[in-house]
């Protein structure tokens, strides 16, 4: 199986009646980037906020599709996974994780591994879609996390766990997610722009990938 790198937001639901609008929120995030194709837009008319016994409310498989941004092309595919108190017990709210998932292959040069590093010109696309979904969901920490990384920052935020809120590669957040803005973090690059900072982990990335 290929792993994947993806892009991830997570919104609180306050309630059932909110899910509609997030949906047009994402649909909007897709319309922009260029990806609200006949396929994805059947696909968005077919989630609902239904609830099973596991406590998951998947989103059908959506198509993949070819992102054309900044002179390249990369695989990707939306998805959709809402998460309740079934699930974890701890949590006081219904939350909803929208995500936008790329082949790390496309993305990664593994020609130096064990040390990874972004290929320049995919990683300005990675940027600018973040950015994209920055201006849509105003509020939220959006993070390009590998497969191993996927949902942690969020479950850092959730349990209050410091270590994990710190698992991405790429950070994009408001400044009112004072549980990073407010520390300092010598891992990663740190760059303020239009009152959200961006973090990026040294380990992927030994220079700024703004530069």
């Amino acid at each position: 199986m290929p792993e994947y790198h993806r892009i991830e937001m997570h919104q609180k639901l306050e309630s059932k009646n909110d899910f509609p609008v997030l949906l047009k929120k994402f649909e909007n995030f897709l319309s922009q980037i260029n990806l609200l194709n006949e396929g994805n837009k059947d696909w968005l008319k077919n989630i609902s906020w239904d609830v099973p016994q596991d406590g998951f409310v998947y989103s059908p498989n959506a198509p993949e599709v070819k992102l054309h941004l900044k002179e390249v092309s990369i695989t990707a595919r939306p998805s959709i996974l809402g998460i309740t108190s079934i699930v974890m017990p701890e949590l006081k709210d219904n939350w909803v994780s929208f995500n936008l998932s790329f082949p790390s292959s496309e993305i990664d040069d593994l020609s130096n591994f064990p040390t990874v590093r972004y290929y320049k010109k995919p990683i300005k696309a990675v940027l600018q879609i973040i950015e994209f979904a920055a201006c849509e969901f105003t509020n939220l920490p959006i993070f390009l996390t590998n497969e191993a990384q996927h949902g942690q920052p969020w479950l850092g935020k959730i349990q209050n766990n410091h270590e994990k809120l710190w698992f991405f590669e790429l950070g994009n957040v408001p400044s009112t997610f004072e549980e990073m803005v407010a520390r300092s973090n010598n891992q990663f690059h740190i760059w303020i722009e239009n009152q959200r900072t961006w973090f990026a982990n040294k380990q992927v990335f030994p220079d700024s990938p703004w530069n």
